[in-house]
């Protein structure tokens, strides 16, 4: 059994506490458990997409449900201080593995066609550049 308030797939035992939070016999003995970081109101969800069973905007009766309804269609809900924010997808990761080993193989091709002077020369420029960025 899989408990949803602690994600430990060796739960046997779960109970719905106050405010329809499960928590199972590890995470409900120690008092500890994690409640997602989303916001329910129980009013109609107007920045999420309609139920197509209804055709109406989804309402959540507890974070967990939200929380559930975001994993499952690959959404995050933006952080507000106060009432959340609308839902958005994740973000892309901007580091392409590939990308970076080409850009530095060409690099250490170029410094290695390069003369000793021009070499140290380029390496003080970019060491500057780079305290300057900080």
């Amino acid at each position: 059994m899989l408990c949803r308030g602690c994600n430990r797939p060796d739960a046997y035992q779960t109970r719905t506490i106050e405010g329809g939070i499960e928590v199972c016999n590890f995470c409900g003995e120690t008092g500890s458990f994690w409640v997602p970081d989303v916001f329910v109101d129980k009013k109609p969800e107007e920045n999420l997409p309609d139920d197509p069973s209804t055709g109406k905007p989804p309402t959540f009766s507890s974070k967990m449900e939200k929380y559930h309804y975001l994993k499952q269609n690959h959404l995050v809900e933006a952080r507000g201080r106060v009432h959340g924010g609308p839902a958005l997808p994740p973000a892309e990761p901007t580091y392409n593995k590939e990308a970076a080993r080409t850009e530095a193989l060409t690099a250490l091709a170029k410094v290695k066609e390069m003369g000793r002077d021009y070499r140290r020369q380029e390496y003080r420029r970019i060491m500057k550049e780079t305290e300057n960025a900080r």
